[in-house]
């Protein structure tokens, strides 16, 4: 029996020492990082051969519930600069794997090529990649992103020189399916000047001036601007140019078609060569009402969110007037005057704020929120997370171009 047990524990030894060793073994090189545990899905294998000048992309991709998933590469060049971005988007069975092959054409300029997968996402949109590439005549200017829902997806592209002036300003508009990705690729000319390049992703269906610049080309005047159009249109741009004493020089125009929820772009060489600068102006359709720059915009599942005081920015945070977003959002705005109390209320749930006070109230419960709600001109601003969260809804901001996203 006294022999017996020592073998058993031997055993019991030797298994734990087993276990031990395989814990502390490194993983295989195609095996994923913990982090990607609990997603859907799973690169597998990855790998990139070049092929009669392009690159040969093969991802093979195990998804645990049918959904779409895409394969983005990315490829550097020898320096490690992005020089060209492939998406491809799928769906894909529950329970299988799926092996993903495209082509990407800069093969032989490519030194070394990323590879991911990427599944569902819970925002309006994701920037996954994005770069600037000089060639010889213009810049090319990349950007991968993919989305969270079927909408109308506009990319502009701003040019900027080393002294941070807005030069060029370009875009590109297209539809993509929900969860799908796409590549833009943006042309810009004034390749002497740009040293830096800033996108905006614009999906919302407002009209507005999004922004214009200009540089020297061949010694003429060139400008660009973008218009980002709400619904189909002819967008007629008055552009007055100047000299460098100020003098006015003769009027240019342009009128173009502009399909809904797509860019107007303007490209104009100015005639004049003693040109220095310009003014421009930006009207409808109807020739009269004058386009603008907007602040910062809400939008509630892509539609722009109509307002009667402009949002405002405070401590980081966005406010918005209490009435326009509790009834786009589907609840009962209350307001008591002598305490100046703000109730809201959709269904069984209830929100209660006060001016000047950084304690609300959710169902009962007390919650401390970074900004007090507060009248500015006449209009009672409540946090716009706050309320949108406490109904439900999830927010979403982007930074570059100014944009609170809802998704009820």
């Amino acid at each position: 029996m006294k022999i017996r047990a020592n073998r058993v524990t031997g055993i019991i030894l030797f298994v734990a020492l087993a276990l031990l060793i395989a814990a502390a073994a490194p993983l295989p090189a195609t095996a994923q990082t913990s982090s990607n545990e609990s997603k859907n899905y799973e690169l597998l294998h990855s790998e990139y051969k070049l092929i009669d000048g392009q690159m040969k992309i093969t991802a093979d991709v195990r998804v645990t519930a049918g959904e779409n998933i895409t394969v983005l590469a990315v490829g550097y060049d020898k320096s490690g600069n992005i020089i060209e971005m492939k998406t491809k988007t799928e769906f894909r069975m529950s329970g299988t794997t799926g092996v993903f092959q495209f082509m990407m054409d800069k093969g032989e300029q490519l030194d070394k090529v990323d590879i991911q997968a990427i599944g569902k996402i819970e925002e309006p949109y994701k920037v996954l990649a994005q770069s600037m590439v000089k060639e010889k005549d213009h810049v090319e200017a990349w950007i991968a992103v993919r989305t969270g829902s079927s909408q109308y997806m506009n990319v502009v592209a701003k040019g900027f020189n080393k002294n941070g002036k807005l030069v060029e300003i370009n875009g590109a508009s297209e539809f993509v399916m929900s969860n799908h990705a796409s590549v833009f690729k943006i042309k810009l000319n004034a390749v002497n000047d740009i040293e830096k390049v800033q996108f905006l992703v614009l999906i919302d269906d407002q009209t507005y001036v999004v922004d214009y610049g200009t540089y020297i080309k061949n010694g003429r005047l060139i400008v660009t601007a973008v218009v980002k159009n709400g619904s189909a249109q002819n967008i007629t741009s008055r552009v007055t140019p100047y000299d460098a004493k100020g003098k006015e020089l003769n009027i240019q125009t342009n009128t173009s078609f502009a399909m809904s929820k797509y860019l107007y772009k303007l490209n104009m060489e100015i005639k004049d060569t003693s040109a220095n600068k310009v003014a421009l102006k930006f009207y409808d359709e109807t020739g009269k009402t004058e386009l603008s720059k907007r602040g910062i915009l809400v939008t509630i599942d892509g539609a722009g969110l109509a307002v009667k005081q402009p949002p405002v920015k405070k401590d980081g945070r966005v406010s918005v007037p209490m009435r326009d977003i509790f009834e786009a959002l589907g609840a009962e705005v209350g307001w008591e005057q002598v305490t100046k109390t703000i109730t809201a209320a959709r269904g069984s749930k209830e929100i209660i704020l006060q001016i000047g006070n950084k304690e609300a109230y959710i169902d009962g419960e007390k919650i401390t929120i970074d900004v007090a709600p507060e009248i500015v001109k006449g209009s009672t601003m409540v946090p716009i997370r706050f309320v949108t969260e406490a109904l439900g809804s999830k927010v979403f901001w982007d930074n570059d171009s100014q944009t609170v996203m809802i998704i009820r």
